[in-house]
């Protein structure tokens, strides 16, 4: 039931056969919310029902405020939008080719289809890609990674400015490159397609790091102790993935 004033009447739903993208170029949208800002609702204030209209309440108030404050975790999504863009493709295997680089989508890879290619327009940003729709007000639609290998580990991790907040898969290789791994990306988003969330990345090291010791330990070249790191992880990690998926088996990593 809706409400018209102090009466309800009521709201008939029916099923649209239509797509986000069909959506978004309708108007219905727009003409949805100009009728919900510009008309008169009941809101319950300070524990009393009263009635505004949503435009007339903003107006006022902003017309009161001569700074306004953001909170940064509330706008942080927002700075994405900000950065210049190029046109793009992803393929059909979820790759993006930039500055003869290759990029894999690792967030919002289900957006795009596996037997076309799919237009967009990106932003490059701390060797990552902002993905966005290919039109001028495009909206955010994932994020892809470049495959380029790291040079070597990190032993400490540096401290910056605040930046953008990293996805999962960034997050996993940062925690292995400050406990010494030089990080694969391609090898390392193979592993996140295979079901990889930081949560397991943490326990398959913190249950192996003795045995990565005991393999550095043995190297003729030293140079190579964070590739073996590696590599020896990406092995653990397939090891617990078959485990997790055997009959009649739970273990851990």
């Amino acid at each position: 039931m809706g409400l018209k004033g102090n009466k309800k009447e009521p709201i008939v739903v029916t099923f649209l056969d239509i797509s986000l993208d069909q959506l978004r170029h309708s108007r219905m949208l727009e003409l949805y919310r100009r009728q919900h800002n510009e008309s008169l609702h009941r809101f319950t204030e300070a524990g009393k029902s009263v009635k505004w209209v949503p435009r007339e309440k903003l107006a006022a108030y902003l017309s009161d405020q001569d700074t306004l404050a953001f909170d940064p975790d509330h706008v942080q999504g927002f700075i994405r939008y900000g950065f210049d863009k190029r046109k793009a493709v992803v393929s059909t295997q979820k790759t993006i080719t930039y500055d003869k680089q290759k990029y894999t989508v690792v967030v919002g890879a289900e957006k795009f289809s596996s037997h076309k290619s799919t237009p967009v327009q990106v932003s490059c940003c701390n060797n990552k890609l902002y993905i966005f729709e290919p039109q001028k007000d495009g909206v955010f639609l994932g994020e892809a990674l470049c495959q380029q290998r790291s040079e070597k580990p990190k032993s400490v991790v540096e401290k910056s400015e605040k930046r953008l907040k990293q996805n999962e898969v960034e997050q996993i290789a940062a925690y292995l490159e400050a406990r010494q791994m030089s990080v694969d990306m391609k090898s390392l988003i193979a592993c996140y397609r295979n079901g990889l969330t930081f949560d397991i990345a943490k326990a398959v090291f913190e249950n192996n790091t003795k045995r990565y010791d005991r393999l550095v330990a043995k190297l003729d070249e030293p140079d190579r102790a964070g590739f073996v790191r590696f590599n020896a992880f990406a092995i653990d990690y397939y090891r617990y993935r078959r485990n997790q998926l055997a009959p009649g088996k739970a273990s851990g990593p």
